[in-house]
């Protein structure tokens, strides 16, 4: 399957996750001061830049009204697509996570017939598998010695 190849360059508004994500912390946080404290950053960075991504996109993103920053209709549309890209992110980064603490393959138990019955299976097995469903676990309880 041949994939679509999209050029994302320095004349893109959003050649950057950062200016994505400025959009998104104005348009939830509507006041440039409170934008600035979700990004961990200062009231005249946000403003900056939000002027910098302004002249990019050639457009007002936000107007100035009596409870603050009101996206315009255009930024509203940006921020929801903004918005699609971050649970995406979201999503991805949970995947690398999982992916690399996932434990995988059939680990093999001895151990006597009343630990596996009174603590293994009750308390440990369903916690375990839980927390790492690709693994297979083969019990095997006995009280004759191995």
């Amino acid at each position: 399957m041949e994939r679509e190849r999209v050029d994302v360059g320095p004349s893109d508004p959003f050649a950057r996750w950062e200016d994505a994500r400025l959009l998104l912390a104005i348009a939830r946080a509507g006041s440039l001061s409170a934008a600035a404290r979700v990004l961990g950053t200062d009231q005249y960075t946000v403003s900056r830049r939000l002027a910098a991504l302004e002249r990019a996109v050639g457009r007002t993103l936000f107007e100035r009204g009596s409870r603050g920053l009101v996206p315009t209709r255009h930024a509203s549309a940006m921020a929801e697509a903004a918005a699609e890209v971050e649970r995406a992110m979201g999503a991805l980064s949970d995947t690398a996570r999982r992916t690399e603490r996932e434990a995988v393959g059939t680990v093999r138990v001895t151990l006597t017939e009343g630990i596996a019955q009174h603590f293994v299976l009750p308390r440990v097995l369903p916690s375990l598998l839980g927390a790492h469903p690709g693994l297979r676990i083969e019990l095997v309880a006995t009280d004759e010695p191995q």
